[in-house]
């Protein structure tokens, strides 16, 4: 061997790293619901619907009712139960079932 030959390369090992693996992160946000149907994608079943609504009078409509019937409103203290703006309206999925969410007026 001569004193300019270099000795022949020695194999370095490569630390091994664990990959990173790939992290998913499912964000699921209710959907902004109002008194009428509304069309989505069920994150249940995954159908293209729209949902069913199921209508019933809120603790305000019945407040409302027992103040005009104390006050001596006999003949309309139940108008407040057939208006609109005293519904709350829930939202379901027609396939499944799901529930979506309530709009409150």
């Amino acid at each position: 061997m001569k004193p300019t030959d270099e000795p022949p390369p020695y194999p370095m090992p490569q630390p091994s790293y664990p990959m990173p693996q790939p992290q998913i992160f499912v964000v699921e946000t209710k959907p902004a619901v109002g008194p009428d149907p509304f069309h989505i994608v069920c994150p249940n079943c995954r159908s293209d619907v729209y949902s069913r609504v199921e209508r019933d009078t809120a603790a305000t409509g019945y407040i409302c009712c027992g103040l005009l019937f104390i006050v001596g409103c006999f003949c309309c203290s139940c108008i407040p139960l057939f208006m609109d703006s005293f519904q709350r309206v829930d939202h379901f999925c027609p396939s499944c079932g799901h529930f979506f969410g309530t709009y409150k007026p």
